[in-house]
């Protein structure tokens, strides 16, 4: 009886679970499609970024419905931005901001996004020092207690000096 009890018990405890388990999550990630994240996440560890580009971008195009897919646009942004190429760097980070808003990734992604910002205002798109600006102030407002707090703050003041905003750049390094 108290095996029966028991396997009984087990049972109901698995149902429960797999009711309350996220199933699709649980069912779209393939051994292949961990194959190829794993093999993208060595290329860009070993600075390998062009190849890395390239795995990153064969993973998005062939797993659409994977749930790690706001990950593999904040990393192929990260391989873009190393590679100095910062105009799909710059689209990777805003399709996690517009697609992923609830990506654990997004606080990262927002100072990668403004570092962007800001390396195409030094570049010559003076434009992009305000939205630089516009993304720092997002992750400082939203994230208080970043890890990035005090490189925004400096960063944002970097784009107001840029820009001939002396005044606030002073507060900003201040």
């Amino acid at each position: 009886m108290k095996i029966l009890s028991h396997a009984g018990l087990a049972f109901l405890l698995f149902a429960l679970v797999s009711l309350a388990a996220p199933t699709t999550a649980i069912a779209q990630i393939s051994p292949e499609a961990t194959r190829d994240y794993a093999a993208a996440v060595a290329l860009q560890n070993q600075g390998l970024f062009d190849l890395a580009i390239d795995a990153w971008t064969k993973f998005i195009n062939t797993r659409r419905t994977d749930p790690r897919m706001d990950r593999a646009f904040h990393y192929l942004g990260i391989c873009y931005l190393k590679d100095n190429k910062l105009d799909p760097a710059l689209q990777c980070f805003e399709t996690v901001v517009k697609t992923y808003a609830k990506s654990e990734k997004l606080e990262a992604n927002y100072f990668f996004l403004g570092i962007t910002q800001y390396t195409l205002g030094q570049s010559g798109k003076a434009a992009m020092y305000d939205a630089a600006a516009g993304t720092f102030n997002t992750l400082i407002e939203k994230y208080p207690n970043s890890k990035y707090i005090s490189q925004s703050l400096f960063y944002r003041g970097e784009c107001f000096y840029a820009r001939g905003k002396k005044k606030q750049a002073i507060e900003m390094y201040q």
